[in-house]
């Protein structure tokens, strides 16, 4: 193994290889625990061959949320720190959720069940790979 820095709740592991090649892996192992602990995911069990998709659910035909509902405040708040916290995998370790993300994100306004369930699952999904991360690599 290498040296570990940490910054921002990502943690750099550099390696010094043979012909001085370096390479540094990305992960925010601790990040997707914490908010997957936030949200009750990791309840759930892990499944580490599942996508960040709802098999024959797609999101975008869900039905606008009743403006009489009474939930929907409470599950707008919820969802947007959701949602957040995937953007923020997203952005530095998980560009592989982006398209998941742009999705949800356009229902952060006015969400309903079916969305709050859609980012739970992505969550679920991050929660499960929690360890991947990005991985950079120099010829010297």
């Amino acid at each position: 193994m290498g040296d570990v820095d940490y910054f921002l709740g990502t943690a750099f592991t550099w390696q010094h290889h043979a012909n001085d090649h370096v390479s540094v892996h990305l992960t925010q192992t601790a990040f997707t625990e914490f908010s997957a602990h936030r949200f009750s995911v990791n309840k759930m069990n892990q499944v580490p061959n599942m996508t960040p998709y709802r098999s024959g659910l797609p999101i975008d035909s869900i039905p606008p949320p009743d403006p009489d509902d009474p939930d929907l405040k409470c599950r707008t708040k919820i969802y947007q720190r959701i949602v957040g916290s995937i953007n923020w995998l997203a952005t530095c370790t998980h560009p592989d959720i982006s398209p998941v993300l742009t999705c949800l994100a356009s229902y952060s306004q006015a969400p309903i069940h079916q969305h709050y369930k859609a980012a739970i699952h992505a969550l679920k999904y991050l929660y499960s790979i929690s360890d991947y991360g990005i991985s950079f690599h120099s010829d010297a």
